[in-house]
């Protein structure tokens, strides 16, 4: 069954007869397209643990904490870095109620971290120093205060959303730009892009109906495989199985995350602000029994006439999960722009290593680090866990 086949109103769409096609009378669109339904406040708990592969951790007889084939990290300074996201389209987190810690086998050395400023491309990203040391591990930890919420996307509304006259805005136009994983300039993303519009222009539909039409074209082009994680030698956690958008244009396969790297490359080469969000869900973790983290992707509206931007969430994976083939175009789809699970999905970052010349190790794992006088023989453990943050009088926001 030919594409066209399966979805009957793209060249309509494509042709720009989107009202024709989807039966949408054009309306205006002064209140926000997104809305929120149920939400809820969390805590979440990040922590990145450091130490030599061949130490080993135990608890002893009498509950203290020892270490086997101990080999000491030993650093003139290093400069921490982990990501504090203020918000997404579905969340806010409230870093003046961010809580966090530096510390080694001595103790905590830096519990106030500096906010570096951010974008909506690079988040913010929080600094800690870390002097002249010799030690056993270095663990960073940050407990955000966070709101979570459902969305519903208005499509009858945000199709009329246009293009904007001229240019991006400068902020949404740093997230058209490639960053490590979404290499959104490639030949084989761009050629791909330019297959899935039958080498139309994009601006001849809707925003939202040109990203509605790459996630169909994603969804039905890639094969998820794995469960996406890396571990370290002690069978934990390091990092996410990534090759990138590149590779997941050409191979049609790889990790969930990987999904997401495509989706997002190809909405930014079609010309739509866009970015990745990976976080932690809390509802999976739980029925699970270990930490699943969950990576979406976010593309913008921009309505010039009041100025106003919308990140609208689209999560690939379960849509993928759910099936392999697309929902009708002209049918409001489970997953884009609307999620009601996306109050138990807690956003981390935006980049799956901080584009801010820091180093990891084994696997990207959302933080890095500056060591100094050169990078020690180590390996990770990322770990998060999230509890539901108490509210006065028992009630929930």
């Amino acid at each position: 069954m030919s594409p066209s086949t399966r979805h009957p109103v793209l060249r309509s769409l494509l042709l720009g007869a989107v009202f024709l096609a989807l039966g949408l009378p054009a309306l205006a669109a002064d209140p926000p397209v997104l809305s929120f339904r149920e939400e809820r406040r969390w805590t979440l708990n990040f922590e990145v643990d450091v130490r030599h592969p061949s130490q080993r951790v135990y608890v002893d007889a009498e509950g203290f904490t020892r270490y086997t084939g101990v080999n000491n990290i030993r650093l003139n300074n290093a400069f921490v870095f982990a990501p504090v996201l203020e918000s997404t389209g579905a969340h806010e987190t409230h870093p003046d109620a961010m809580e966090s810690e530096l510390r080694n086998d001595r103790g905590v050395i830096d519990r106030s971290p500096t906010l570096l400023d951010g974008t909506p491309w690079l988040g913010r990203y929080a600094r800690w120093q870390l002097g002249e040391t010799e030690t056993n591990f270095v663990r960073v930890t940050l407990r955000l205060p966070m709101t979570c919420r459902e969305t519903v996307l208005d499509e009858r509304r945000a199709v009329n959303i246009a293009w904007p006259a001229g240019d991006w805005p400068a902020e949404l136009a740093e997230c058209l730009r490639p960053q490590q994983f979404i290499d959104s300039d490639s030949p084989e993303v761009r050629a791909l892009v330019d297959k899935w519009l039958d080498g139309n222009n994009p601006r001849n539909a809707a925003p939202m109906l040109v990203a509605k039409l790459i996630t169909a074209r994603t969804l039905e082009h890639f094969q998820p495989t794995g469960n996406g994680y890396e571990t370290n030698s002690r069978g934990r956690i390091e990092g996410f199985t990534l090759n990138g958008a590149s590779a997941a244009a050409k191979d049609q396969r790889g990790s969930t995350f990987d999904m997401v790297c495509l989706l997002v490359a190809a909405w930014r080469a079609a010309g739509i602000p866009a970015r990745p969000v990976i976080g932690y869900d809390k509802r999976d973790s739980d029925r699970e029994g270990f930490p699943v983290y969950r990576a979406w992707a976010e593309f913008a509206l921009h309505d010039e006439s009041d100025g106003r931007t919308e990140w609208i969430p689209v999560d690939i994976v379960r849509q993928r999960a759910f099936s392999s083939r697309a929902p009708r175009l002209d049918r409001a789809w489970d997953y884009f722009g609307n999620h009601e699970h996306l109050d138990y999905m807690l956003p981390i970052a935006f980049h799956f290593h901080p584009p801010v010349g820091v180093v990891a190790h084994g696997s990207p794992g959302l933080w890095g680090w500056m060591p100094s006088p050169r990078i020690p023989l180590v390996e990770q453990e990322l770990r998060v866990f999230a509890f539901e943050t108490p509210q006065r009088g028992g009630r929930r926001r």
